[in-house]
């Protein structure tokens, strides 16, 4: 065990992992939210539901005035007491994880290595270790009503995607950082928080049984469903107040979140050093990408019957070959350290429009890289693989693998002829490395309205050396830099312009840009700037695809036999395919937008449906044109030969119905299916085609000069006309900002989360309010006569006392035995209830006479003083 745990740091500074000042304060006022939040709640509810109770038992006791009254009110609160309940009802306990359990019988090297560096860390222990197909580690839980309490132990669960990309000195410093959570006790304000969020969100978002009867009692006739519409304003105040009041709570607990991941970051550095942390994060997006990758080149080869039986090393081989395609050389590999200043060394580049990180529960990479190299740990990086650690390691990747299949293939492919089909995946001639990314994730067809715009029609004579000389040195060196500065310039770009539009949010409205910190109101002469610097880089990598498409056909021509008409005909395919599925998803992100706006308060207006109906409409006639027309493309047979299928066939019959108002729920859920589809049918065959064309390209070009004859061309590829073309820049135009009513439903924004949460308050205090005068009774004394009466007397009696009983030491106020025989006889005795300070409801049923004058009693509403 000692030779596969990686050795620690030889110095560690003091108080490295102490938790900081930031840290308990965010502690603390995530657990003061968390309390106002529940007090505010369980308050609340309760006050309804005695509310409900006092006037059922006045109502039972055959006291209160107007009956009617009270029997809506007691209703009213009892509904709100059991809508506010349901949230505790519905609680839902935290669930282990299902993936495989790992026994420290069976992976006893795994599990001393994991047990020396809990002890390292000053953490407890894991109570179970779980295998999972994820590129992640993590710290989970069981929860229940008695974890809320009393802390339950915690778990650890590993992916072997994260453990195969990994060597062992980074997943030494990723478990860490896990171990970092384990020793937390700030852990326990996330179980609060868990259970708030499930109470918040299923008083907030949940729509049951309770929601249809307000909506069934609301379309009743007027007399009735005054009443359902009362409850419904209700309803909404008091989830807009969860709503708002559990947003603060998660604002708290989220700048915990980010405190306790940087204070874990602190605990991986103190036992593996500053830098292992960190190369382990940069391997962490290509790992992703990578198991992304393998995951859809593994539903492909079940699809063809050829199940892969280790996803784990097409990961390896997808991660190798994904590095040797891509421009950027550092997409798997962390830069090599250098000799010296480490501390001052860098791996993440601070982002230049940083989003504002307070509904972030992670921090970013660059914030927490100067978090662990704020006081430098210098420790070596022990290289080897961290699969090392696992027992039957192939047994392992097998097993899981088998596990997240739908159902047991016959057989499995072998592992080497699965690794095989994908590097013939990557053999194609787009991602050589000749074309300098020409043909690598863009496209030279999108930016002209027709394919005879690629082509130039004036081309000086050329003998065939020199069309060939030409063509060698198309894809040069340089050709690569330009579409890679091009394409970092058009990031940039669209960057700036989504802060200036406010579609990107940036800290403080500020943009770090070159060196410069801007405001990003005042973007507009630093997107010019960006534009001048575009513009003539634009030009000259559109030039280079016409010479590309020019050239090539020149030397086609040459060799004659319809083969310039072939490259024609590719070039209009690749156009109509591009465009097409261009439109197609263009119209179906009109739709999902306007789907998003429509719903966002939750209510869906005849207006909202007709506005989503017309975009579903768009995107059934985008599907139709494609599926009407499909039988008029024809493809070529090298088209064919490189993987290309007729439209026809891939495609089918087109079974989405036109969207009406009476299945449009069932539309809106197939709809993202058959979009899928037929993008993937004509992404398939854009691919066979661009495949298909460069390589006929090539056949052209190794012809000139040559004494060989050139084969008859076949018959050409041939397109459906007209077709919808979409250039860049004339997309739909989206609705980038709720109207304002939308906005106030769903607090978007300061002024109208501010504007609803005053609303919903006021409505809120005022059925407290009201509800605190209702089921209590006022006794008004009328005095014809203007004589002094009992409650004169009595008043009288409390200030002074009479003379016997400041004589015996009576307390004042206390008539003498008989006396109010005497003096209130036909007065109405004071009633008073049994607390003090309970309202009452009082019925007066009888009246008396008096010589002096006459005394009435009337019921009031009111709260008794």
């Amino acid at each position: 065990m000692d030779s596969l745990y990686p050795a620690g740091p030889s110095t560690v500074p003091a108080q490295l992992t102490a938790p900081s000042s930031a840290y308990r304060r965010h502690a603390w006022l995530a657990v003061a939210g968390l309390l106002g939040f529940a007090t505010a709640y369980f308050a609340l509810m309760g006050w309804f539901g005695w509310t409900a109770y006092r006037v059922f038992r006045t109502l039972s006791a055959g006291e209160g005035g107007n009956t009617l009254v009270n029997i809506i009110v007691g209703t009213f609160a009892l509904f709100l007491a059991v809508f506010m309940a349901k949230g505790l009802v519905f609680l839902k306990r935290g669930q282990a994880s299902r993936e495989l359990e790992l026994k420290q019988a069976e992976q006893p090297e795994l599990f001393a290595f994991l047990h020396r560096l809990a002890d390292e860390a000053g953490a407890p222990r894991p109570k179970r270790v779980y295998l999972s197909a994820r590129v992640n580690a993590s710290v989970f839980y069981d929860l229940s009503l008695f974890n809320l309490l009393f802390p339950s132990r915690k778990n650890l669960d590993i992916g072997l995607p994260l453990v195969n990309a990994l060597n062992l000195g980074e997943f030494k410093a990723v478990l860490a950082h896990e171990f970092g959570h384990f020793a937390q006790r700030t852990m326990a304000v996330g179980r609060w928080v868990y259970v708030a969020h499930q109470i918040a969100s299923q008083l907030v978002a949940r729509r049951d049984a309770l929601d249809a009867l307000l909506a069934t009692v609301s379309r009743l006739d007027l007399r009735i469903a005054w009443v359902g519409w009362l409850l419904s304003l209700i309803v909404w105040a008091i989830r807009s107040l969860v709503d708002t009041a559990f947003s603060v709570v998660a604002l708290s607990e989220r700048a915990l979140s980010r405190e306790m991941e940087y204070q874990a970051d602190l605990v991986a550095a103190s036992l593996a050093g500053s830098d292992a942390l960190v190369h382990a994060l940069h391997r962490l997006g290509a790992a992703d990408d990578a198991w992304d990758r393998s995951l859809g080149f593994a539903s492909r080869e079940f699809e063809a019957g050829h199940a892969v039986a280790d996803l784990f090393a097409v990961q390896t081989r997808m991660l190798a070959n994904l590095r040797r395609v891509s421009p950027d050389p550092l997409y798997a590999d962390p830069p090599q350290l250098p000799e010296r200043e480490r501390e001052q060394h860098r791996v993440f580049r601070r982002d230049m429009v940083r989003v504002p990180q307070m509904w972030s529960t992670h921090p970013a990479n660059a914030d927490r890289e100067n978090n662990l190299k704020r006081r430098y740990v210098e420790a070596a990086i022990d290289e080897r693989p961290a699969m090392l650690l696992f027992r039957d390691a192939d047994g392992l990747r097998h097993k899981l693998t088998r596990d997240m299949l739908r159902e047991t293939p016959p057989a499995f492919a072998d592992v080497d002829t699965s690794l095989t089909r994908l590097d013939a995946e990557f053999a194609i001639r787009a991602m050589h490395q000749r074309y300098q990314g020409t043909y690598l994730r863009r496209s030279f067809v999108r930016g002209v309205a027709t394919p005879a715009e690629l082509f130039l029609h004036t081309l000086a004579p050329l003998s065939d050396a020199q069309i060939r000389e030409r063509i060698t040195g198309l894809y040069a060196p340089a050709h690569g830099k330009a579409l890679q500065q091009l394409q970092l310039l058009e990031d940039e770009r669209a960057t700036l312009d989504a802060a200036r539009a406010g579609h990107l949010r940036a800290t403080r409205n500020r943009v770090h840009w070159r060196d410069q910190v801007l405001d990003t109101r005042r973007l507009g002469p630093v997107i010019a700037t960006l534009d001048d610097e575009i513009a003539p880089l634009r030009q000259a990598v559109f030039q280079h695809d016409q010479q590309c498409r020019s050239l090539h056909r020149l030397a086609a021509r040459r060799s004659g036999a319809g083969w310039e008409n072939l490259l024609e005909g590719q070039v209009a395919l690749l156009h109509y395919c591009e465009h097409v599925e261009a439109d197609l998803r263009d119209a179906y992100g009109l739709f999902l937008n306007t789907l998003h706006v429509v719903t966002a308060d939750k209510r869906v207006s005849d207006k909202e449906l007709r506005r989503l109906l017309g975009t579903a409409e768009k995107v059934r006639q985008a599907l139709g044109v494609i599926y009407d027309y499909a039988h008029n493309c024809v493809i070529d047979e090298t088209v064919v030969e490189h993987g290309g299928k007729p439209l026809k066939e891939t495609l089918g019959e087109l079974g989405l119905p036109t969207p009406v108002q009476a299945n449009i729920d069932n539309w809106i859920k197939h709809s993202s299916g058959w979009v899928n589809h037929t993008c993937a049918a004509l992404s398939q065959l854009r691919a066979a085609t661009l495949e298909a064309l460069l390589a006929n390209e090539d056949a052209v070009v190794a012809r000139l000069g040559s004494d060989e004859v050139a084969p008859l061309a076949p018959t050409p590829s041939k397109v459906p006309t007209p077709y919808p073309v979409l250039l860049p820049g004339q997309e739909r135009k989206l609705q980038t900002k709720l109207g304002w009513w939308d906005r106030f439903q769903t607090a978007d924004g300061w002024a109208a989360s501010t504007a609803r949460a005053s609303a919903a308050a006021a409505i809120v205090v005022g059925v407290l309010a009201f509800g605190m005068h209702t089921g209590a009774a006022t006794v008004s004394l009328y005095n014809g006569l203007a004589t002094p009466g009992a409650g004169h007397h009595r008043r009288q009696h409390r200030r002074t006392g009479t003379a016997a009983e400041r004589q015996h030491g009576r307390r004042p106020g206390r008539c003498p035995p008989g006396d109010h025989r005497k003096r209130g006889r036909g007065a109405h005795r004071v009633l008073r209830n049994r607390a003090h300070d309970r309202p009452f409801a009082l019925h007066l049923q009888r009246r008396r006479r008096h010589a002096h004058g006459a005394v009435v009693g009337r019921l009031r509403w009111c709260r008794a003083r």
